[in-house]
């Protein structure tokens, strides 16, 4: 190969490594807008760290992942950092407690004995109490580092680009194109958590920017500030952003970095939101409230006794709950911690460990919850003022049970110590020797357990005033019945002596007043002796196991007379009303449903009233007298066929004898004096017989009397002539 084909293929291979820098360049911004590489975490004074490599650094090709150094710096200290077998970059180390440092963690890859930077990200950390139950943490995200400032040749591109590029990174002529520069706009607007502060203290907060660590200048205009930056094209320049509470820049309020990559020129913007997170790094006076909450509230930064940040007007250091208004600064359980404060984040006034919802004493520590009363109020409330253990409401000097709450301050056996403690350890009330649970009056000493009306109350307790035995709250002198309870009294057979009492002596078993041997139901009260049925057996006995008042066998609910015994439950009337009772008050005596006095027939039972022949007296009475042989209303003296009860009178021969005696044995229907089986027409009468075509039918039935009438013969035509 000649020199000139040699120079022109070392320019195509440069050209090729270049399209690649800038290819590579547009891969980092895709893998480094987001993704955290690893915190740092600050707990009790100690910062434990734990990062991986940046994407871009682990999706270059040319870069010897195990070749990775990771160097951290906090507060001018150097450590570095080799990854374990999972990847992982480990180290802990020890921070006085609220101090801030800026962190600084530098990856560099080695190459021979080559330490060669990549990637750089700087930002400050504030390490808070040590008695904090939070712990603070600071992450790095992906796009929060600078590869840009990096430039060991200073040949405009970066160690990382020049490394992922393959050109050399000591050698300023290679890649041998110059680098193109463009315009960067950054744009940044006033965080959130400080939109709302005072307008005086708003107006002096400053705000700066730099690229790549080089500050660049800044316009305000209202809540926004712009600046410019050149940078090299395709590239991707580090922004940071600080904001200050004056423009003297003495005390900072937050920060904000991130990669961002420009190409032929961008814009890189900074929303209020974005500087949300971190700003409790940035605590200059140590008080817990950073530095832009005080801004925002009014109060000193740099001066941990201000805030009054509650506003109760009570300095940050002189109020007992700095972060909740309590103007009474009232810490009940003197523990030092306002009341306010005491239960704002466990609903635990008194702070001992036990809810308010469920403490028995919420006001007063009580982390036992002994409460020997068992009144629900715990002992430590029960004797808030130390004068009433049992927090009845009576003074310990005047309780006659101190102990043990009994605000009635009952005493029955009047002892002088209260009922409640008067067998605290045992369980004998009255002191009698009988244990309660035994003792038929545990109230009042009945050592012998007397019980004369036998009702388990004991005579002490049964007549406690001495005039009441059976303890119906009646007095003796005016009970019924004195020895048995009996409140209301009752006297059914008003003989005096009280229902209670009255079978006392085994002679009225039922209470009922009536002795058994009178008694017409001795078993079942029924001091009225009701009985209906008149058999000798009282109503209330007459069906004990059923519903039968009659006991005629027929249940009430379906006996047609219930009261009256009558077991073939005959109606001859049909009215629904058994027959016995039908004329129970004898103004029905056929029981027909109508009453005598209106009865055409009053002693036989006829309810329709029938009345044929209109003479006043019904039908069925008719011929009781012997008017009326055959009882069809028509008296014998008119009737056609007085013996055989025909009403319509019917006498189709006319012959004065009604039809139904016409054939009184059967044997001639016509009544023309021929019997039937030799009568030629027995339904027509024809005592004649007249039969004038003799076919035996008489003429008055035969409706051809003359005979048949002979056929018409057709004409016939004659024979025809034999030849």
């Amino acid at each position: 190969m000649n020199k000139k084909s040699a120079l022109a293929m070392k320019k195509l291979n440069n050209s090729l490594k270049l399209a690649i820098l800038i290819s590579a360049a547009f891969i980092l911004n895709a893998c480094s807008q987001s993704g955290e590489t690893g915190d740092v975490e600050v707990g009790n004074g100690n910062a434990n760290m734990s990062f991986t490599a940046p994407d871009m650094l682990l999706s270059s090709r040319m870069i010897v992942k195990d070749n990775l150094i990771l160097q951290v710096t906090i507060g001018g200290v150097i450590s570095k950092m080799v990854p374990d077998e999972n990847g992982d970059y480990r180290y802990v180390t020890n921070l006085p407690e609220n101090s801030t440092s800026d962190v600084t963690l530098e990856w560099f890859e080695v190459i021979g004995d080559k330490f060669l930077a990549l990637a750089i990200a700087t930002k400050p950390l504030n390490a808070g109490p040590r008695n904090n139950p939070e712990p603070v943490i600071l992450r790095f995200l992906n796009n929060e580092f600078d590869t840009s400032s990096l430039d060991d040749d200073n040949d405009g591109f970066s160690n990382l680009d020049e490394r992922r590029g393959g050109f050399l990174f000591d050698d300023p002529m290679d890649p041998p194109s110059a680098p193109v520069n463009v315009t960067l706009n950054v744009e940044i607007s006033l965080p959130t958590a400080l939109e709302n502060s005072p307008l005086e203290s708003r107006t002096q907060i400053d705000a700066g920017a730099a690229v790549n660590g080089n500050v660049i200048a800044l316009t305000r205009v209202g809540n926004i500030w712009r600046g410019q930056a050149q940078v090299r094209e395709n590239t991707e320049p580090l922004v940071t952003v600080d904001f200050y509470a004056t423009t003297e820049r003495l005390i900072q309020l937050g920060n904000r970095s991130r990669s961002e990559s420009v190409g032929s020129g961008a814009t890189a913007v900074f929303a209020a939101s974005d500087f949300d997170e971190g700003l409790d790094a940035f605590d200059d006076d140590g008080d817990s409230f950073n530095n832009a909450q005080e801004i925002s509230q009014g109060t000193d930064p740099g001066n941990n006794a201000d805030p009054d940040f509650d506003l109760d007007g009570f300095s940050f250091d002189a109020d007992n709950c700095p972060r909740v208004a309590n103007p009474d600064q009232l810490d009940i359980d003197e523990d030092g911690l306002g009341d306010a404060c005491d239960d704002a984040n466990d609903n635990d006034t008194d702070a001992d460990g036990i809810d308010n919802d469920v403490d028995n004493c919420p006001t007063i520590a009580n982390a036992n919850q002994a409460d020997v009363d068992e009144d629900g109020t715990g002992d430590a409330c029960d004797d808030v003022n130390g004068n009433d253990t049992d927090g009845d409401g009576i003074d310990n000097d005047v309780d006659n049970c101190p102990a043990i709450a009994n605000a009635n301050q009952a005493d029955i056996d009047e002892d002088g110590t209260g009922d409640a403690c008067d067998d605290v350890n045992g369980n004998d009330t009255d002191g009698d020797g009988i244990d309660n649970d035994v003792d038929n009056c545990p109230a009042i000493s009945n050592a012998n357990q007397a019980d004369i009306d036998e009702d388990g109350l004991g005579d002490a307790c049964d007549d406690v005033n001495g005039n009441d035995t059976d303890g119906d709250g009646i007095d003796n002198d005016v009970d019924n019945c004195p020895a048995i309870s009996n409140a209301n009294q009752a006297d059914i057979d008003e003989d005096g002596l009280g229902d209670a009492c009255d079978d006392v002596n085994g002679n009225d078993t039922d209470g009922d007043g009536i002795d058994n041997d009178v008694d017409n139901c001795p078993a079942i009260s029924n001091a009225n002796q009701a009985d209906i049925d008149e058999d000798g057996l009282g109503d209330a006995c007459d069906d004990v196991n059923g519903n039968d008042t009659d006991a005629d066998g027929i249940d009430n609910d379906v006996d047609n007379c219930p009261a009256i015994a009558n077991p073939n439950q005959a109606d001859i009337d049909e009215d629904g009303l058994g027959d016995a009772c039908d004329d129970v008050n004898d103004n029905d005596t056929d029981a027909d449903g109508v009453d005598n006095d209106v009865d055409n027939c009053p002693a036989i039972a006829n309810p329709n009233q029938a009345d044929i022949d209109e003479d006043g007296i019904g039908d069925a009475c008719d011929d009781v007298n012997g008017n009326d042989t055959d009882a069809d209303g028509i008296d014998n003296d008119l009737d056609n066929c007085p013996a055989i009860a025909n009403p319509n009178q019917a006498d189709i021969d006319e012959d004065g004898i009604g039809d139904a005696c016409d054939d009184v044995n059967g044997n001639d229907t016509d009544g023309d004096g021929i019997d039937n089986d030799v009568d030629n027409c027995p339904a027509i009468a024809n005592p004649a017989q007249t039969d004038t075509d003799g076919d035996g039918d008489g003429d008055e039935c035969d409706d051809t009397p003359n005979g048949p009438v002979a056929p018409t013969v057709p004409n016939v035509p004659p024979a025809p002539t034999l030849p």
